[in-house]
């Protein structure tokens, strides 16, 4: 019976951390390559989950909602809410400052400028040839509650070398 009531015991405790640990993050998996080379496909991402009180920042690599593409996408937040963005081949200026940007091996894709509406971000994939973002979207500015999460490990674990993607439980899936 002692075994029985552990076993109970143990169980509910696995659950409430569980249930814990979900409130505060989820695991996400890229789906494409916009974002190379900072992230490739099938790479695992440990995300925390956003919530209101929480600031975003330039740089972070974020996962959202977006209503337009109906799924969820991994961006990096390039402009903020009242900001002034060009972006060309020569890279990304902030209210006419250069945006240093190291993570960009393969800049390109179209230039354009952005006026970002308070409460909205600009996100921009850092694969800039080879991305779905803002510069091509409908809706280019996504509002800050659309944000998911705010990716806290890029390199977990590092994407299978024959190609094969990991199968842990239940993952947002976001390109």
């Amino acid at each position: 019976m002692d075994q029985v009531l552990a076993l109970v015991a143990a169980t509910l405790l696995a659950g409430v951390i569980g249930l814990s640990l979900r409130s505060l993050g989820f695991v996400t998996r890229v789906e494409s390559w916009s974002m190379a080379p900072s992230l490739a496909p099938g790479q695992l991402l440990l995300t925390r989950r956003r919530h209101a009180s929480q600031s975003i920042r330039r740089g972070d690599v974020v996962v959202v909602d977006s209503t337009e593409l109906d799924r969820a996408v991994v961006k990096r937040v390039l402009g903020l809410g009242g900001e002034h963005v060009e972006v060309s081949a020569a890279g990304v200026q902030v209210d006419g400052d250069q945006v240093p940007e190291p993570y960009v091996v393969h800049p390109g894709g179209t230039s354009v400028s952005f006026d970002v509406p308070r409460g909205h971000l600009l996100l921009l994939g850092d694969n800039r040839g080879r991305s779905s973002d803002s510069r091509s979207w409908e809706q280019p500015y996504l509002p800050v509650e659309a944000v998911r999460g705010v990716v806290v490990s890029q390199r977990w674990p590092a994407p299978a070398p024959s190609g094969r993607r990991p199968r842990p439980g239940r993952l947002l899936r976001a390109g």
